[in-house]
């Protein structure tokens, strides 16, 4: 949601209003964007297939981030002088894993096995549903998803083999940027920024080389395929 706000001096002098000091070229904007998601999971397998042995599943719960600006005109003190005219901006970023469970794992990465009889098939008969709680290993990084399925192919999950490589905690992240531009000409701009931080817990990474090298070969496989194709278009 956006706002704009431009003074009308000709709607100002109806009212009986005073402008503002060079109100002719003061404008407000404000507004702010958000982006919130219960969760969010990508599973990447190791070939071009989805009936590969081995996966890397990047999951992440609660995510709410935001990015709010506001631009005011008017007056303020300037380092700790008498009130002056003021052109403000004041710009926030927050990023938040903290909604509903403040002591689990909310942001992951792990690298998923399974012996080649356990790979279950995929037909026309197969449900997507079920099919992408068992890619994602729902079952498994949500208690309540197991309980409350009994599909082969959700219990299948109990099968595989887990690897955890990265795990972020519970959070919350702020960056806040105040500018000040003085109007009179002598004014010198001012950058004032602040980032606060604060964690449920600390983030674990494994030390486990391997697990490093398969995430990195995940990734060049998927480029060079991305490659392939464009050259060949």
């Amino acid at each position: 949601m956006w706002a704009v706000k431009v003074w009308s001096m000709e709607l100002m002098e109806v009212l009986g209003i005073r402008p503002p000091q060079d109100a002719h070229h003061e404008i407000s904007l404000g507004g702010v964007i958000s982006l919130t998601g219960n969760s969010v999971c990508i599973a990447c397998f190791h070939g071009p297939s989805f009936r590969e042995t081995e996966r890397a599943v990047f999951n992440i719960d609660n995510m709410s981030a935001s990015f709010s600006t506001q631009a005011i005109p008017g007056l303020g003190r300037w380092q700790n002088e008498s009130l002056i005219h003021l052109r403000t901006c004041q710009q926030i970023i927050r990023l938040s894993l903290e909604k509903g469970r403040p002591h689990s794992a909310m942001a992951t990465i792990h690298r998923v096995s399974t012996g080649k009889t356990n790979v279950p098939n995929i037909t026309n008969k197969t449900n997507i549903q079920e099919w992408l709680t068992y890619a994602c290993i729902d079952a498994l990084l949500h208690e309540e998803v197991f309980q409350d399925n009994s599909s082969t192919l959700v219990r299948l999950c109990r099968k595989l083999t887990v690897q955890q490589v990265l795990l972020v905690p519970a959070f919350s992240l702020s960056l806040i940027n105040d500018h000040f531009w003085p109007l009179e000409e002598s004014g010198i701009p001012k950058v004032e920024c602040t980032l606060t931080s604060s964690f449920s817990d600390s983030i674990s990474v494994t030390t486990t080389v391997d697990h490093y090298l398969f995430l990195h070969d995940i990734v060049k496989g998927y480029i060079d395929y991305l490659d392939k194709h464009r050259i060949s278009k």
